[in-house]
C-alpha cells in the first residue's frame, strides 16, 4: 500500500492487468483502495486472450490513453515478461520465488518498495 501511495503522489496512472481468475483478483485488489487504480482487468473473465498474448495489455493502454513507450509492466513470471515484450512495454521482474524466470527485464526487484 505504501508503494501505491508513493506512485499516486508522483501522479502515476496505475492499472492492473492480471491472469488471475476474477474472484482471486477481487480478493487481491480489495487490499488496495479502488480509487488508487484507473483500470483493473482480469483476463480470465473478459473477452481478452490469455497471457502472453498482449491483447489485454494493449487494451489497458488504450483505455488509459498511454503509449507503450510511456508504460512499464511489473510481473512475477517469464510469461509476464513475454506479455510486456509482445505489447512493446518495458518490463520489471518482481521476484517472489513463485515462478522460474529466465527472460529479460529492465531490473529485478523483490518488493514494490524498491521502485523508490
Amino acid at each position: 500500500k505504501e508503494s501505491v501511495k508513493k506512485l499516486k503522489k508522483l501522479h502515476k496512472l496505475l492499472a492492473i492487468t492480471t491472469g488471475a481468475p476474477k474472484w482471486i483478483a477481487k480478493i487481491e485488489t480489495n487490499l488496495i483502495p479502488k480509487n488508487d487504480f484507473f483500470k483493473i482487468t482480469s483476463i480470465t473473465s473478459t473477452r481478452y486472450k490469455a497471457k502472453p498474448h498482449p491483447e489485454s495489455l494493449i487494451g489497458c493502454l488504450k483505455y488509459c490513453r498511454i503509449k507503450a513507450q510511456d508504460a512499464v509492466y511489473i510481473g512475477n513470471s517469464g510469461e509476464d515478461g513475454l506479455y510486456a515484450k509482445a505489447a512493446n512495454v518495458d518490463f520489471i521482474y518482481l521476484e517472489r520465488r513463485e515462478h522460474s524466470f529466465s527472460g529479460k527485464s529492465l531490473t529485478t526487484i523483490n518488493t514494490l518498495r524498491e521502485l523508490f
